[in-house]
């Protein structure tokens, strides 16, 4: 980011999740950002997709239960979208990181250099919404993604591109409901245009992001250095 912003003036920029592995690096690429005028946002991207979309004004500001579980799925690297979604649904930011059911053992990511977890992370964010990432160490149990609220629950398999909802007021049937998930190459066009015309979209902001993502790490960083 640094030699990027000395070499050429950006305008706006996208940076991929995860961000930095420093805390210090949040801070300092935050001035950066600020000292040069560039617009930044993160791409976690489920705020862009279309089933999330449709669902939204159905959980918006609600207190959720928020429950993903799967196999070898990069528990650490996905858990960041995840918890994007819940405060992009909920429209809250704090949240604490418990990492007492997490797997004691960890594992190598398919990234050279870096590390992955396995088992159960829970989080508690501060309206009152839980988060609940399972994931296990073998198996070939495909990502499940279930968002309950008192009178609906959302239940969606995205390796299928099927999703199903239940309300009260329909007597809890399920009704599936279209939920194919786009390709990145589909989603970055919608993304320049939308950024390209208005200057704006639907990604998180660096700030925002930020936030989110020391919320997670710093935890566990803690829990990986025990």
């Amino acid at each position: 980011v640094r030699r990027l912003l000395k070499s050429a003036k950006i305008k706006n920029l996208v940076l991929e999740k995860l961000l930095f592995q420093k805390p210090s690096d949040y801070e300092s690429v935050s001035r950066l950002l600020k000292k040069t005028k560039t617009k930044t946002w993160v791409n976690c991207c489920m705020r862009m997709m279309a089933p999330y979309q449709a669902i939204k004004n159905d959980f918006a500001g609600k207190q959720i239960y928020y429950n993903v579980s799967g196999s070898q799925f990069g528990l650490v690297t996905n858990a960041i979208h995840y918890i994007d979604h819940m405060a992009y649904l909920t429209g809250s930011t704090d949240f604490e990181v418990f990492t007492s059911f997490l797997d004691n053992r960890y594992i190598l990511s398919k990234r050279k250099g870096f590390l992955e977890l396995t088992g159960t992370l829970l989080v508690k964010f501060k309206n009152g919404s839980e988060g609940v990432f399972t994931c296990y160490r073998a198996g070939n149990s495909p990502i499940m993604i279930q968002i309950y609220i008192d009178n609906e629950r959302y239940l969606g398999k995205e390796s299928e591109g099927k999703a199903w909802l239940a309300k009260s007021e329909e007597a809890w049937k399920w009704r599936e409901i279209e939920a194919s998930i786009p390709f990145q190459s589909q989603m970055t066009t919608e993304l320049a245009v939308s950024i390209l015309e208005t200057g704006k979209c639907l990604l998180p902001s660096y700030e925002e992001s930020a936030k989110l993502h020391l919320q997670l790490l710093e935890p566990l960083r803690k829990f990986l250095n025990k």
